[in-house]
This record gives structure tokens, C-alpha cells and sequence, in this order.
């Protein structure tokens, strides 16, 4: 009996333990829950100024007028990185959890500045503001009182809260920028660049020969970047502590294109990444598009025609809108600059029906449909093959347009020659600059009059300025530069990210690198094969415009420009 009642004792406790720990556990699960789902509610109150009630912020501005709305939202100031921003002299400041939770110190710039010069406003450890805790971060949401008892400009709104609407936003802001982006170690920093399948090799080996050469250079510790970053002076830390070693991963995408999201999730859990850079596809970019902006993932400046255009675009930047881009202009330049003899006219366009082909054409259409001068219709071409003289002919016989617009590339082009011999009825003929690399190839001189390029590069294009950049730096490198346009881009990609990186110092944030870009393009020497790059607060297309081009009649081999540039 007395076994039994020890048995009995010994079993009891077992299950007390058992349902302790999974009490434990139950809590440590519902913490950990309630925990994100404070970080989501103060997300979107950060983001898209939405109470967690659905109803918008609201806040009182100019000391005693109450307003509400989404557009209080604490991310048209402070950005979605949080690292703050100028405007017109106005600094905003930073609300990362880093930046709140710790007290406010002099720039070790200034200090050193001010130590050499033998002023002594400032010691090394004088605070500008404590930190921040729960209770001083309500008081300047609220009051617009910072955790020194400073009363904060009137621009920034005093809002109004409820003590869980403080809670929730709270949570976010200690979320923000606390530590680097996936992909960054204390050593490295690993990017990726994207080839889908169907790219000409050649293609492929001139853009990776550029990153790889780049890559190389980044990383050579020409300056001894380690050793400074371990024990450099301390009045340069700022600088030389946040140095990493760059290092580049090749995502090839192989098979069908709905196997392609796959296999970039697959890429990505093996070695997350900080950026895409550079990468180089054909047909639509969407699934590399979606893929970024679902890991809040930077892509930049891919060489792709067919990038996806989205009004809630944040993480991809792009060269120009590709083929849609020169479809708008085509329309504006038919419709408002070219003579117009008010006479009917029918437009032709010609396609191909791969991922994406139809956008231009959808995009002319589009475009025209207002102008009842022009008539429009299309033709899908399936298989390169089936562009034989005869097809040309009788196509054009049948349609009988007096405008041919011809949304091919190289390949698709070589027998238009023979099946143009009667190009009495045709007026003009539109060719793609960004589809067709090689003009003087695939044009016959003997339509070259009629023809014309809605080039969206630079003219004349050797010339440009990034070009001219890119041909000495590829010559110091020995690459070879069969594709230079495609090389330039490629440069341009990998140098305003590395300027991006430089000014962040050790903040290694997606948002903050993308925030850094859209200030920056539009000021570096470097801007590929086009005339002019410019970014600015969600614009992700750096390129606005083309030149309608026309082959010179004196010079051999020479584009030059029948319209100025043009930016519908």
C-alpha cells in the first residue's frame, strides 16, 4: 500500500510538472503573439495612418486645430525607414528604436572639429537628449515634448491616443531599423543578381564580368578596411566601423515561368540577401518584382523591357517603364508633335507573343484611343520562323497601313528586307531602341528613310556620358565590351548602390539604402546609356523619356534625334 501511495504521489507530480510547462509554453506562445500583433497594429498606424479601429489618426496641429486623417501618418516624414529626412531646412529626426532608446550625443565629426579648433562648448559624453522611455515617448506622440523638456516645432502634430493605441505604436518603433536588414553580417554583405532563362549568354557573361569585376574591387582592402574597422581612431568610427566585405551570389532561374517564385524563396533561404543589383531577364520582370516587394526587398536597376509597373511599387527600382514607356511616347509624338495631315491614318503593330509582348501594344492602343484620325490594329507573331518574305507581303497587303509599328527584336527582323519590296503604302516605320540592339544590322539601308527609332538611350549613344565612363574603366579590367550599353547600365547599378552604402554608414537598412537612392541619382556622374537619371520620393522609374531617332543620312553607323526628348 505504501508503494502504491508513493507511486501514486510520484505520478501526480509528473503531471503538475506537465501542465506547468505547457501553461508555460500556452503563455510564452500567446506573448509572443500578442507581441507581433502590437508590431503589426503600430505598423500600420506608422504607415498608412490607420487606427487599429479602422478610423484614421487624428491630431492637433498649429497648437489648437484638430484634423484627422490618413494622411497624419508618421511615414511622410519620418519615412518607412525611420531615419528621417530635410526639407526646405526642416530637419526631421530619426525615430529608429536605436535612435529613441538612446540618449542623444554630439556627431563625433563636430566634436573632433571642435576639440582641434579649441572650443569647449561640448564634451566627448555631453548628451543632447536622454533617452527615450514609454512615458517620454507618449509625452512628445502627445505633447510635443522631447525627453530633455524641449517643445518640438509646431509642424510636428501633438496626436491624440488612447493609452493601447500608444502601446501598439510603440512596438513598432522599437521594431524599426533595430538591426540590420537580412543579409548583413558583421563581416559581409551579400547581394544577389538575377538571370532568368532564355538570355543570350553573351549577355549574361558581359553583365556578370562587370558586377564580378566591381565586387572584386569592393573587397581588394586596397585601404586596409578590416584592420580600420577594428581599430581605427575613435573619432572616425562612424566611418570606418561600418565597412563590409561585398560578396556576390549568381540566381539563375531555369523552366517554366510559374516555377520561378520557387525557386527565388529556395535562393533566398539558403542565403538571404541585402539587395538585388543589377540582373538581367526577358519577358515580363514580374515574378522577380512580386518576390521583392513581398521580403521588402531592394531590386535595383535591373536590365529588363518589361518591368512591372505597380502603384504600390517600393522596393524595385527601374531604369524607365521599357517598352510601355516608348508606346506612350509614340502616341504623343503621332498625336501632338509630328506634322499631321489630318488625313486617316492605320497604324500596324507587330509583336511578339512572349511574356509580356503585348504590353506596348496595349499601351499604344491605349493611348490612341481618343484620336479618331488613327486606326489601329495588331498582329501577334508566334515563331521567328514563320517571318518569311511571303508572310511580310502578304500581311501588309492585307492590312495595308500607313504607319508599321514593329515591337520585334533583332532576330525577327532579318527578312523584312524581302518582304518590303513595295513600301510605297507604308509612310513611316517605327522600330523599338531597346528591343533592337543592332539597327544597322537588322534595318536594310534600303527603308532606312522611312524608318525610325523610339530610343529611349542617349544620342548619340556612344557618346553619353556614362558610356564614355564605362569604356576606360571596362579597358583597366580587360573585360570586353560586346554589349557595352547593357555594361554601362550594369556599372551604373553597382555604383550608386556602393555610393548608397557609403553614406549609410553602419545603418544597414533596405528602406534607408532606397530612401539614400532617391536622393542621389539624379546627382551622379555615372548614368548609364541614358541622357539623364533622376529619383525622388516614390518614383522608382529613374528615366522619363525617349528621342525619337532616324538614321543619318551622312554618317554611317549614326542615329540622330527627329525629335527632342520626349516625355509623355
Amino acid at each position: 500500500m505504501h508503494s502504491f501511495q508513493k507511486f501514486f504521489t510520484i505520478m501526480l507530480m509528473t503531471v503538475q510538472v506537465t501542465v506547468a510547462v505547457l501553461l508555460v509554453s500556452i503563455a510564452q506562445v500567446q506573448a509572443e503573439t500578442t507581441a507581433v500583433d502590437s508590431i503589426e497594429a503600430g505598423k500600420r498606424i506608422y504607415r498608412e495612418g490607420i487606427l487599429p479601429s479602422g478610423q484614421p489618426l487624428k491630431a492637433i496641429i498649429q497648437s489648437d486645430i484638430e484634423i484627422s486623417g490618413s494622411q497624419l501618418n508618421c511615414m511622410s516624414c519620418h519615412r518607412r525607414s525611420g531615419f528621417g529626412s530635410s526639407e526646405s531646412g526642416i530637419i526631421v529626426p530619426p525615430i529608429t528604436g536605436t535612435a529613441l532608446w538612446r540618449g542623444q550625443e554630439i556627431r563625433r565629426q563636430l566634436l573632433f572639429k571642435n576639440i582641434t579648433s579649441g572650443r569647449k562648448e561640448y564634451t566627448r559624453s555631453q548628451p543632447m537628449r536622454p533617452a527615450y522611455n514609454e512615458e517620454t515617448l507618449a509625452q512628445v506622440i502627445r505633447d510635443g515634448i522631447d525627453s530633455s523638456g524641449r517643445k518640438l516645432d509646431s509642424l510636428m502634430p501633438r496626436y491624440i491616443f488612447s493609452e493601447l493605441e500608444i502601446e501598439y505604436l510603440t512596438a513598432y518603433l522599437k521594431s524599426i531599423s533595430d538591426k540590420p536588414s537580412p543579409g548583413v553580417t558583421d563581416t559581409v554583405i551579400n547581394f544577389a543578381t538575377v538571370i532568368t532563362e532564355g538570355v543570350d549568354p553573351g549577355k549574361q557573361k558581359a553583365m556578370v564580368d562587370v558586377l564580378e569585376s566591381f565586387f572584386h574591387d569592393r573587397s581588394a582592402e586596397g585601404r586596409g578596411e578590416t584592420i580600420r574597422a577594428k581599430r581605427g581612431a575613435w573619432h572616425r568610427n562612424w566611418r570606418d566601423f561600418s565597412y563590409r566585405a561585398w560578396k556576390l551570389h549568381i540566381w539563375k532561374l531555369s523552366g517554366p515561368r510559374e516555377t520561378w517564385r520557387e525557386q527565388l524563396d529556395s535562393f533566398y533561404q539558403s542565403q538571404p540577401v541585402f539587395a538585388l543589383i543589377g540582373g538581367i531577364g526577358t519577358g515580363s520582370w514580374q515574378p522577380i518584382h512580386n518576390f521583392c516587394e513581398a521580403n521588402e526587398l531592394a531590386c535595383l536597376f535591373p536590365t529588363t523591357d518589361y518591368p512591372f509597373i505597380s502603384e504600390t511599387n517600393y522596393y524595385n527600382l527601374y531604369f524607365n517603364k521599357g517598352v510601355t514607356l516608348e508606346a506612350n511616347a509614340l502616341a504623343k509624338y503621332l498625336t501632338y508633335i509630328k506634322p499631321n495631315t489630318k488625313k486617316p491614318e492605320k497604324i500596324l503593330q507587330v509583336f511578339h507573343s512572349n511574356p509580356g509582348g503585348s504590353m506596348p501594344v496595349q499601351a499604344l492602343n491605349k493611348a490612341m484611343q481618343t484620336h479618331d484620325t488613327f486606326s489601329i490594329s495588331q498582329q501577334v507573331i508566334e515563331d521567328a520562323d514563320t517571318l518569311t518574305a511571303a508572310y511580310w507581303q502578304t500581311l501588309i497587303e492585307q492590312e495595308q497601313p500607313s504607319i508599321l509599328v514593329l515591337w520585334l527584336d533583332d532576330k525577327y527582323l532579318h527578312s523584312i528586307d524581302a518582304g518590303l519590296n513595295n513600301v510605297n503604302g507604308i509612310d513611316e516605320i517605327y522600330i523599338s531602341g531597346s528591343l533592337i540592339e543592332q539597327p544597322f544590322k537588322s534595318v536594310p539601308k534600303r527603308i532606312r528613310d522611312k524608318v525610325f527609332i523610339v530610343h529611349p538611350y542617349a544620342l548619340p549613344e556612344l557618346n553619353a556620358r556614362g558610356m564614355m565612363r564605362t569604356k576606360p574603366w571596362l579597358r583597366t579590367r580587360e573585360i570586353e565590351s560586346p554589349y557595352l550599353r547593357l555594361q554601362a547600365n550594369t556599372l551604373f547599378s553597382a555604383i550608386i548602390t556602393g555610393m548608397a552604402i557609403k553614406r549609410m554608414l553602419d545603418n544597414y537598412s533596405r528602406n534607408y539604402m532606397i530612401e539614400k537612392m532617391e536622393h542621389m541619382v539624379e546627382n551622379t556622374q555615372a548614368t548609364g546609356a541614358y541622357p539623364r537619371l533622376s529619383l525622388g520620393p516614390g518614383q522608382r522609374f529613374a528615366s522619363k523619356g525617349v528621342y525619337i531617332g532616324k538614321f543619318s543620312s551622312e554618317t554611317e553607323d549614326k542615329i540622330i534625334p527627329a525629335s527632342q526628348w520626349i516625355t509623355p
